[in-house]
């Protein structure tokens, strides 16, 4: 055997291993088909006879560290999460099991298990800046933000990248920079985009505390203070203290001047820093405090929308920890949802921030900016030719949820341009958007009851590959599109049945009978077979399911490209030219049959 058994996860009676960094795992492909959907989909699929066997049992090769394997099999089969009774008990060594197990449980689709340990991070790294300041010190996280920062991005868990991000502007730049090693070897590092925000918060946050620094250690004159000079002398020292000691904080805005200035850098108590008298070391404090809790507010549980967020708005739309400040009265004019979720009495302890009520809606942030752009700015937006598919798909989304009759109308028709019922509007080009989105086009046409949609959709999902089909397509905001299990079974039978189709219309436009009004045909036959034999072995064929893309210009380069093919005359030309559009709309036709849909409605084409 080329690997080592682990000490720890391997059973006697274990009926499947998994090698990770020459260590096998010897467990039970039971428990792990149960709880986690990727490895039940594995075993699921018939395995070849060479397949390889360790001890009698079937072998599988995961590219993850036997370390984070070994903490990934602990929380999904013995289900230890080694979760610290209180906050100040976690380490970073926990830290790292935690990231292990989110990092495979979303890997694996153990669903269960990374949503307990998404809570887990939450905690560690929450919205609140109460739950924040309950850990009373706040070290343990350090370089394990840079950590918690990937795990939201991989996880699509935004509300936890703030504290991650201010986390991470406490960190020294050479740590962010070369990276957080964690136990098993691998390196986390900051994304382009992280790094970006974390220069700019950096920027922001010392300059805070810089200002913090004159709005705490200045000094006014109180009736109650009883030696103005040294008092005033004292606090200027403070001051300068502060001022000389400021790199020594960086960029920390919730650490208590007065607090810091106890300690020397040595961490003892400081002795030399004089103190004023009673009253105005009140008066200090109560500054620092004041000062604190301005800083708290820079902490906010969202952020706001750079491009919605009016200050003279009255409503804040939440989605996905984005806030969008805009006006309640011309969404609830456009929207009847919107008008019932208005008029409904708030709680008291609903949640609002600067005077405005805030709601928390379940739809993409990238969603929602695109329903506000058509909403505030206008219908003009929905026949712009510019306008990218994704927002049509939202505003067709969107509009259907919140009950926008004329937008939906609108969005619909724009939709089908793409994915249209009728062959005459049938695009030539080589359907590049139609394929990437073709997934959400086929949930979309189910979503509003477009049946005629369906089969051109279908038909586009069939061009993709089958980890596509499988997996999903991304949106760019991350949100993956999923066919529903009988569309699913629907593409891969028709895939097969259009790859035929492919080959069928390629021997069906080239067949070697000649046109009637053909002057040459001792000629034009046997140049129609060689054209039919080059074309055959081009990429368009081999495989293809795009049964419904021209063969036109390969026709037109082959005749151009090839001499013994130019002798082909006029009218054979031509024909060739309406055999391939005769194809075509066969195969069109054939669409609703070819997916098992009952469909009365669909346009039966003259040839």
């Amino acid at each position: 055997m080329d690997f080592e058994r682990d000490t720890e996860f391997w059973y006697e009676d274990g009926t499947v291993i998994l090698i990770a960094s020459k260590i096998g795992f010897r467990v039970h492909r039971g428990l792990l088909a149960e709880r986690a959907e990727v490895f039940r989909n594995i075993f699921s699929i018939p395995q070849p006879q060479d397949s390889e066997l360790a001890v009698g049992c079937p072998v599988v090769r995961v590219s993850d560290t036997a370390i984070a394997l070994r903490e990934f099999l602990n929380a999904l089969i013995r289900e230890k999460r080694h979760v610290p009774a209180s906050y100040n008990r976690w380490s970073d060594e926990k830290l790292e099991s935690l990231a292990y197990r989110v990092r495979l449980a979303h890997k694996y689709g153990a669903e269960k298990l990374l949503s307990e340990s998404l809570q887990e991070l939450k905690i560690l790294f929450p919205v609140l800046f109460a739950h924040y300041d309950a850990f009373s010190d706040g070290d343990f996280r350090g370089a394990q933000a840079v950590v918690a920062a990937n795990l939201a991005d991989l996880t699509d868990t935004p509300s936890i990248l703030p504290t991650a991000l201010y986390n991470c502007c406490l960190l020294a730049d050479a740590t962010v920079l070369q990276g957080v090693s964690l136990s098993d070897g691998t390196v986390e590092m900051l994304s382009r985009e992280h790094l970006l925000r974390r220069s700019n918060g950096r920027v922001k946050l010392a300059s805070r505390r810089a200002l913090s620094i004159h709005e705490v250690f200045f000094y006014t004159f109180n009736t109650n203070c009883t030696s103005p000079g040294h008092c005033r002398s004292s606090i200027l020292q403070m001051r300068t203290e502060a001022i000389r000691r400021l790199d020594e904080t960086d960029v920390n805005i919730f650490e208590s001047w007065l607090h810091f200035l106890q300690y020397n850098a040595l961490g003892e108590e400081d002795d030399n820093l004089p103190e004023p008298c009673q009253q105005c070391m009140s008066l200090l404090y109560g500054r620092d405090e004041e000062v604190c809790r301005g800083s708290r507010e820079l902490l906010p549980s969202y952020m706001g929308d750079e491009k919605y967020w009016y200050l003279d708005g009255n409503i804040i739309l939440l989605a996905q920890n984005i806030g969008f400040r805009v006006y309640r009265g011309l969404l609830a004019e456009q929207s009847e949802v919107f008008r019932d979720l208005f008029t409904v009495p708030q709680p008291p302890e609903a949640q609002s921030t600067e005077e405005c009520p805030m709601v928390h809606l379940s739809d993409t942030a990238q969603e929602l900016r695109a329903l506000l752009s058509v909403m505030i700015h206008g219908r003009k937006y929905t026949g712009e030719d510019e306008a990218q598919f994704e927002d049509v798909a939202a505003w067709v989304r969107m509009s259907h949820k919140y009950h926008i009759q004329d937008l939906l109308d609108d969005a619909m028709k724009r939709l089908k341009r793409y994915f249209p019922d009728k062959f005459a509007n049938f695009k030539d080009d080589p359907h590049a958007v139609q394929r990437q989105y073709a997934i959400a086009a086929v949930n979309l046409a189910r979503l509003t009851d477009s049946f005629t949609m369906i089969p051109p959709a279908l038909y586009y999902c069939c061009t993709l590959d089958s980890r596509t089909l499988l997996r999903g397509s991304a949106r760019s905001d991350g949100t993956v599109d999923c066919l529903a299990p009988e569309d699913l079974e629907r593409c891969i039978q028709g895939k097969a049945e259009l790859a035929g189709q492919a080959a069928l219309c390629l021997s069906r436009i080239c067949r070697s009978t000649v046109s009637d009004s053909c002057a040459t045909p001792a000629a034009c036959g046997p140049a129609i077979n060689r054209l039919h034999d080059t074309l055959a072995i081009g990429a368009q064929c081999v495989g293809a399911t795009d049964a419904l893309l021209t063969w036109r210009t390969d026709i037109e380069r082959e005749l151009q490209e090839h001499r013994e093919l130019s002798i082909l005359c006029r009218a054979c030309h031509v024909m060739l030219l309406d055999r391939d559009v005769a194809e075509r709309k066969r195969v069109w036709q054939e669409l609703p049959s070819l997916f098992e849909l009952a469909m009365n409605n669909w346009e039966r084409v003259v040839g």
